[in-house]
């Protein structure tokens, strides 16, 4: 395997959805590449599980605030596995 994606999501059960089909589905068939996505609210801090917040105007549209959970969790992918990339720190 040359490469695994890791994908950021809150519904990992999407893929690899359109990733599996075509040419990039044969590849991943074939093992040359591996779709890992990794659910985000597995790193929130609260009971309640929580990844998003109030804007700072306070309407009722609820903000991403994942970069601290996104953060978290590759950090801990990062030390089991020493070799995440991210653009996020």
């Amino acid at each position: 395997m040359s490469f695994t994606a890791q994908i950021l999501t809150l519904y990992p059960e999407m893929f690899p959805g359109p990733l599996g089909v075509s040419l990039a589905g044969r590849a991943l068939s074939e093992r040359k590449w591996a779709c890992d996505p990794i659910h985000i609210r597995d790193f929130a801090s609260d009971r309640h599980r929580t990844v998003d917040d109030t804007p700072a105007g306070g309407e009722a549209v609820g903000v991403g605030h994942m970069r601290r959970q996104a953060n978290e969790g590759l950090r801990r992918q990062d030390i089991q596995s020493g070799n995440v990339k991210t653009g996020l720190n």
